[in-house]
């Protein structure tokens, strides 16, 4: 069952036009504006999410799980193939500490 989901799951990414980048030292660390900017302008981009991983703790520091600080502006552009709710991408638009799960 499990090599079906992977590949399902590998055939679904490989139609995606996203293209990830991170900052040299890791994905905690933000991408520089000035690349951001420089990004954007290319020809063919759509639009840049910039995003950092930082830990989360649920309850207990041996329950973490991975949180990403996101640009809540362009997530719709971003992730356009994920059928988010409208009314959930404005209430996260407007909530500092909120989440959207699931992400991937």
């Amino acid at each position: 069952m499990l090599p079906v989901v992977r590949d399902s799951m590998l055939a679904e990414a490989a139609g995606s036009l996203r293209l990830i980048v991170q900052h040299k030292s890791g994905p905690s660390y933000f991408l520089p504006t000035a690349y951001v900017q420089r990004i954007r302008a290319l020809s063919h981009v759509v639009e840049v999410n910039p995003w950092s991983w930082f830990g989360g703790v649920y309850r207990d520091p041996k329950d973490q799980f991975p949180n990403y600080a996101v640009d809540p502006e362009t997530m719709q552009e971003i992730w356009s193939d994920y059928d988010w709710d409208p009314g959930l991408l404005e209430a996260f638009k407007h909530t500092r500490n909120g989440g959207l799960w699931p992400f991937f």
